[in-house]
């Protein structure tokens, strides 16, 4: 499922990206993971202004999603759509994203898949291009692994 923004609600868009599309984007496995600041923005559809920044741990990231860790435990039964703001290779990056899956390592360790959902095609662009000069600089030093998303 894929969502746009308009006037401050949630539209169902049609033609989201296939599993063959998602299959073709790089995925990169940080050495050192990202730090992030979240915020809830939709919670069942609904628009919500919480103040509550959550902090977050980037671990992958794809031009389509990303594997985050966290120490808040999100309830399973309800639709969040999360915002989530970092800078990678000093360019700032705000997206969207749905968590896909969840695996529980501990009470204070919680590992999220998000597939990103409302993604412009500029930023989409921007962020593909920061992980590209991310994956060049890393490659040079030995230390990046990237695989194909899967």
């Amino acid at each position: 499922m894929s969502y746009a923004i308009r006037d401050r609600e949630w539209v169902l868009l049609k033609n989201m990206s296939t599993l063959a599309d998602r299959r073709n984007n790089f995925r990169v496995y940080f050495t050192y993971a990202i730090s992030a600041d979240a915020h809830f923005k939709f919670i069942n559809g609904q628009v919500v202004d919480f103040n509550k920044t959550i902090s977050l741990l980037i671990l992958d990231l794809s031009s389509t999603g990303m594997k985050m860790e966290t120490a808040l435990d999100l309830p399973n039964n309800i639709d969040l759509i999360l915002q989530i703001e970092f800078k990678i290779e000093n360019e700032p990056i705000k997206l969207y994203g749905k968590a896909l899956w969840k695996k529980v390592l501990d009470p204070a360790k919680i590992n999220y898949g998000l597939e990103f959902i409302h993604f412009k095609e500029c930023e989409q662009t921007k962020l593909v291009r920061c992980l590209n000069i991310y994956q060049i600089k890393q490659r040079r030093l030995g230390k990046v692994k990237v695989t194909p998303a899967q």
